[in-house]
């Protein structure tokens, strides 16, 4: 799951609303949003919170996100590769 989805599984689990995340967070709703849209990531510091306030490990949220970076990071890899070789 993606980290918006991850995010909406565990604010559902936790009975909380959107609202009550913004006001805990000290964020604007527009800021959510773009947290549950994957426009935007939480930064380091709200992901600590965001894993503190649901009893969960940052690599919990950010999950499948990190996948897709080391995937990408893989393939960005391969081609430096390729490239010195030539």
């Amino acid at each position: 799951m993606s980290l918006s989805q991850n995010l909406k599984k565990l604010r559902l689990s936790h009975h909380l609303s959107q609202v009550e995340i913004t006001k805990h967070f000290c964020i604007s709703r527009s800021a959510y949003s773009f947290w549950k849209k994957d426009i935007t990531h939480p930064k380091r510091d709200n992901l600590e919170k965001l894993a503190k306030l649901f009893q969960v490990d940052v690599a919990d949220l950010t999950q499948d996100s990190r996948a897709i970076l080391l995937n990408i990071y893989d393939t960005w890899q391969d081609k430096v590769i390729a490239y010195s070789k030539q």
